[in-house]
């Protein structure tokens, strides 16, 4: 695991955040650029026997630093990844119907027409 990533737990009593490198990174404070959610049919172990919602987050800060919160819906410990804008970007370009645009144009700016 690089030092870029790390599994995190939310912290008791409020919203989450995540401290990296010396960087903290506040989902609540900060703009949710795309939400991706994905149904997976149970795997057979007692805790995912009849499926689970897995979800992918991508953030961007009020500094314009993005990050991504990974995890299973109604669990505990997500992973969270600091990206590049290429990286958020390319993860979003995946994604694209899922792209919060009106958030996506605050931060990124509105792309030109294709």
């Amino acid at each position: 695991m690089s030092n870029t990533e790390v599994i995190a737990v939310p912290q008791k009593g409020g919203g989450k955040k995540y401290y990296i490198s010396g960087k903290k990174y506040t989902p609540d404070k900060s703009y949710l650029l795309c939400h991706h959610t994905e149904w997976n049919e149970g795997d057979g172990t007692l805790q995912h026997c009849m499926g689970f919602t897995e979800y992918t987050d991508i953030y961007a800060t009020m500094n314009k630093a993005f990050f991504m919160v990974k995890g299973i819906e109604g669990e505990d410990g997500e992973q969270v990844t600091i990206l590049s804008r290429d990286g958020a970007e390319g993860i979003m370009d995946m994604y694209t119907s899922e792209i919060i645009t009106d958030n996506y144009d605050k931060v990124l700016g509105e792309p030109e027409e294709g």
